[in-house]
């Protein structure tokens, strides 16, 4: 005579074990399937050129203090830039050239759960000389624009002068060579 098939009997530790480790699979799988959200941008010049050699920061920021959380350096692939599983809050997003040849941009977007954000981001083109006073020529100086951050080493022309792309007020000049250089 054949027996019943008959599911083996598990005793109540075996039935915790298991919805223990059920409950793990699914509070590891919970974080994944959060929303997030993804930013597109195109990084240009005044008049609609590209620009070489741009780096772009997104800066997560704590909306009411604006420190900054976390830091992400941007990749660029065929001309955009694209920043994908990004959570909810304040962003800014910087993009300057190495060297400082434009003036940077920066752009601060707040996104909420599964936003899809595209911009473009203008680097400035207007050239300004400045004197620079107390500093010999052809000694280098640290030219560093106030909003964004970036920097450059630059050297003082014979004149006495400095060149650079933008707002005299958007930049800070130290008398010694960049740090980050």
């Amino acid at each position: 005579m054949r027996r019943p098939c008959v599911a083996p009997r598990l005793d109540g530790l075996s039935r915790r074990a298991d919805f223990w480790l059920l409950t793990a699979i699914l509070g590891l799988s919970i974080p994944s399937a959060r929303a997030q959200s993804s930013v597109a941008m195109r990084v240009e010049t005044t008049r609609g050129g590209m620009v070489a050699d741009v780096k772009v920061i997104a800066k997560h920021l704590d909306s009411k203090s604006k420190e900054v959380i976390e830091m992400l350096e941007i990749s660029e692939a065929a001309g955009k830039y694209t920043a994908e599983r990004l959570r909810k809050g304040l962003y800014e997003f910087i993009a300057c050239d190495r060297g400082l040849k434009f003036e940077p941009d920066f752009n601060e977007i707040r996104l909420g759960e599964n936003d899809s954000k595209r911009f473009t981001l203008v680097l400035g083109e207007q050239l300004i000389t400045q004197p620079v006073v107390g500093i010999s020529p052809g000694n280098k100086v640290c030219l560093i624009h106030t909003h964004t951050g970036c920097e450059a080493t630059r050297e003082i022309d014979g004149h006495g002068n400095i060149q650079y792309r933008g707002l005299q007020e958007h930049y800070h000049i130290e008398p010694q060579v960049c740090r980050k250089e």
